[in-house]
């Protein structure tokens, strides 16, 4: 909650998002100096408010991301005991707040974190409200549906729709969909919709002008109820990351670690046995494996876009994971879970040197074999993974790994009483933004050449370029620069590291 933000998303959103506190302005967005049209604002808003509450911080930003995950949480725990039984309930909210995607998604916090603790949030009522046909929690589900989809649009429907048909078909109540309350719950939905509506019309409907993207005469509300998902699943507009079909498989493997390599076990266990609750579990696995092959469709993927699943993904794995409990064979998948888990202790202390950590993550492993010597749990052995990990990724592995963010160095550094810091890079400099808490100037080259008393940005094009017309700059501060979510193998091996950084200057223009 405390560590600096992660760019590029993270910082990106949290500018955004303190824009519309500094200049108090909730109805416009801002990516830089253009007009954003990619997500709704609803995420930004409750960023905003948390920092109208407590200032524009790091934490600020994070807490209300945060606080919706445990709201996810709990409200999977709901719909699980509504499902099945109080005993897979209280394990699945833990399985869905211990899964490695949720973990990280605290962190680098993204829209998606918003999105996937009121897509659990909206599943619960409609899941209730099939369940004892109660029309307020048609009207609940209807009014959370709205405000997922108020956060990242289309796909929040399509998912929280996925589980309703599987529940509808489980529970053979079609009719449900028949009824006059549906309108009723369609009228809420459209209503928690009209902040957003009004804000797209606002900036972008009223003002056909607007170029983004490459386009002008963009309709904020088009775009909201049709555009958005089609241009994802094209790749227009956003570019193509591959078409690996088996993209969202393998992004599941870690996504849901430490409970993926059991849950595919035990899902395919309980499909062979008979227990009450199998129609159910079989009609949500037909949607999450209808929703994951539509959403291996899109030309742009990327792996936190798994995360909106997970609420139905726990909902499927988590009985799964308990039928090995007390099974032979779900003793040795924990333990090797919890191998995979210290290698990679291992290999995220290799790349800083940090022997001391590594002394420290030993003395783990030993405390964690003395305590299950005598009695091998799977649920202790998976959760005792995934805390000795991630207690070394956030207390070694990240703050290390930040360090590599040139804009967090020179915000320590810089005192912009002194003059004002301009950026010639052309490059988005989010981590400076948020800290100082304004969009910095950009100044071509041609621009500076007559500038004095200022500080400008560089990287190494702009500041050789720069040198040679104005060879009385001065270096007031330098750093090493890696685009840190977007680690490779190069970077990690220390001797490889220095093929892969930029280094970024602040010069001073007398």
């Amino acid at each position: 909650m405390l560590l600096p933000l992660m760019e590029n998303d993270s910082a990106q959103f949290a500018v955004m998002a303190s824009r519309m506190v500094i200049e108090n302005d909730f109805t416009h967005l801002y990516k830089g100096s253009l007009p954003y049209l990619d997500k709704p604002h609803l995420h930004y808003w409750l960023a905003a408010i948390s920092m109208k509450l407590f200032g524009i911080h790091a934490f600020s930003y994070r807490l209300p991301g945060v606080l919706l995950l445990f709201v996810g949480a709990y409200f999977v725990f709901k719909t699980t005991k509504l499902l099945y039984n109080e005993r897979t309930a209280f394990f699945s909210g833990l399985v869905f707040i211990a899964s490695q995607t949720i973990i990280l998604a605290g962190f680098d916090l993204r829209t998606d974190a918003v999105l996937t603790g009121l897509v659990a949030w909206a599943i619960y009522h409609l899941a209730r409200y099939i369940y004892v046909e109660k029309l307020n929690q048609l009207l609940w589900g209807a009014l959370v549906a709205g405000f997922a989809f108020a956060t990242k649009g289309l796909i929040s429907i399509v998912v929280i729709g996925g589980v309703v048909l599987a529940l509808l078909n489980a529970k053979q109540k079609w009719g449900l969909l028949f009824r006059v309350s549906t309108l009723g719950a369609l009228l809420v939905f459209l209503f928690s919709l009209t902040p957003v509506l009004y804000a797209y019309f606002i900036q972008f409907d009223l003002h056909p002008e607007l170029v983004v993207r490459g386009v002008s005469n963009r309709s904020g509300i088009k775009f909201l109820f049709w555009e958005q998902s089609f241009e994802r699943l094209s790749g227009e507009g956003y570019g193509n990351t591959g078409n690996d079909p088996f993209f969202f498989f393998h992004t599941f493997l870690w996504a849901f670690m430490p409970f993926s390599l059991v849950g595919i076990v035990g899902l395919y266990k309980t499909f062979r046995s008979k227990f009450s609750e199998v129609l159910v579990l079989k009609n949500l696995t037909v949607a999450l494996a209808l929703l994951l092959g539509l959403m291996s469709l899109a030309q742009f993927k990327l792996p936190h876009y798994l995360n909106v699943l997970l609420p139905l993904i726990t909902l499927v794995f988590t009985p799964a994971v308990l039928r090995l409990v007390d099974q032979k064979i779900g003793k040795p998948l924990s333990i090797i879970t919890f191998v995979i888990y210290g290698i990679a202790s291992v290999l995220i202390c290799i790349p800083f040197y940090d022997y001391a950590a590594l002394g420290v993550f030993l003395g783990l492993v030993i405390l964690s074999w003395m305590l299950h010597r005598r009695r091998v749990s799977l649920v202790s052995w998976l959760l005792s993974g995934v805390l000795v990990f991630n207690l070394l990724a956030f207390t070694v592995f990240y703050p290390k790994l930040l360090d590599y963010q040139s804009d967090i160095s020179f915000s320590k550094r810089l005192n912009l009483q002194d003059a004002e810091l301009v950026n010639a890079m052309h490059k988005h400099t989010w981590n400076l933004d948020f800290f100082f808490q304004t969009h910095l100037p950009e100044r071509s080259i041609d621009e500076l050449v007559d500038s004095h008393e200022i500080y400008v940005l560089v990287d190494i094009d702009t500041y050789q370029r720069l040198k040679l017309l104005r060879p009385d700059a001065v270096e007031y501060a330098s750093a090493l620069h890696y685009r840190v979510t977007k680690l490779s193998l190069k970077f990690l091996v220390p001797k490889t590291r220095s093929s892969t950084l930029e280094v970024r200057r602040v010069i001073w223009l007398p």
